[in-house]
Parts: structure tokens; C-alpha cells; sequence
């Protein structure tokens, strides 16, 4: 019943305050707090193909997501530890055209000041996913919301899910 996911390598820029390409809201001005986002999705079809296929139901949960960083670049403006990471979100559903928009799933927000290099995001385990899925994969969009200086780095999103597949197999075959 549980499925782990490992994204290939995602890369989050450094926050340019001349760049809007990567803010949350790039149509809007910049952010009082800034923040880089980053929108990938899981090819869960690929792991469970039979959840694309006709005849099958399924009930789908995050249980818990973990990023492990590692930085591109380092300056002494832009170290290579996450201790400039304030907060971060992930995201369902969300709509490019509503800023903030979409389901949050997962959360982390810094417990202290230090100079961490992974950041676990506790997971919303009461949500069903099956509605966002699409063609076998479950978009997400991850916000990074910075409180002090961080380079660009390279982020290996882990996702465990739960997992419950019900056929039907009369419609299966």
C-alpha cells in the first residue's frame, strides 16, 4: 500500500529580485517575502500503471515528502546550507492565472535558526489525490519562501504515498 517516488534532480533558482520568472506570483511585484517556485509533477502511471487504466479506482495520500538540497553555487552571500529557507508549500491543483491557488499537501516551516541541508516536509495523509491525477501523473507546485541569503540548488524530491487500487473486473478485461 505504499509507493515511494523520487524525482530526477529539480533546480530552484536563487531569488533575483530582477527575475520575476521564478517568484510565486510572477505577475505581480515582488514579494515581501521572497519566494522561488518550482512546478513539477510525479509520473505515478509509470510505478501503478493500472491506475490509468479503465475499470480501476483508487484512493491516493501523501504520507510524508522530504527534499534533499544541495547548492549550485556558493558565495558568501549565497551559502550552501538551507538556513536561509523560512517556509515551504506544496501544492495541488494549482491554477497559474490565481496565485496561491490549489490544495496544500505539504508544509515545513523552519524550526530554528541553523544550517540545515535536508528539509522534511510533514504531508497531509487526510487528503484524497485520485482528482488531481492526470493521465497517471500528479502535478505539484513547490514554494520556497527565503529569509536570508541561499544559493541556487538542486532539490531530489522523495514522495511516499498510500495507495488503494479496487477493480472492477468485469470493466478491467
Amino acid at each position: 500500500p505504499e509507493l515511494r517516488v523520487t524525482l530526477p534532480r529539480q533546480s530552484f533558482p536563487a531569488f533575483d529580485a530582477g527575475n520575476s520568472a521564478n517568484w510565486c506570483n510572477p505577475s505581480g511585484p515582488p514579494p515581501p517575502i521572497p519566494c522561488v517556485a518550482l512546478t513539477t509533477s510525479y509520473d505515478l502511471g509509470a510505478q501503478v500503471p493500472a491506475i490509468t487504466q479503465k475499470g480501476v479506482t483508487y484512493e491516493l495520500r501523501v504520507t510524508d515528502i522530504s527534499f534533499t538540497l544541495s547548492a549550485t553555487q556558493s558565495t558568501p552571500a549565497a551559502p550552501t546550507d538551507l538556513g536561509g529557507i523560512q517556509s515551504a508549500t506544496v501544492r495541488v491543483g494549482y491554477d497559474p492565472a490565481v496565485p496561491g491557488s490549489g490544495v496544500v499537501i505539504a508544509t515545513y516551516v523552519r524550526p530554528a535558526p541553523g544550517t540545515p541541508t535536508t528539509v522534511t516536509i510533514s504531508g497531509n495523509a487526510n487528503l484524497d489525490l485520485a482528482p488531481y491525477i492526470s493521465s497517471g501523473r500528479l502535478p505539484v507546485r513547490v514554494e520556497v519562501n527565503v529569509d536570508g541569503p541561499i544559493s541556487s540548488f538542486d532539490a531530489d524530491i522523495l514522495a511516499a504515498f498510500y495507495v488503494r487500487l479496487t477493480l472492477d473486473w468485469g470493466n478491467y478485461l
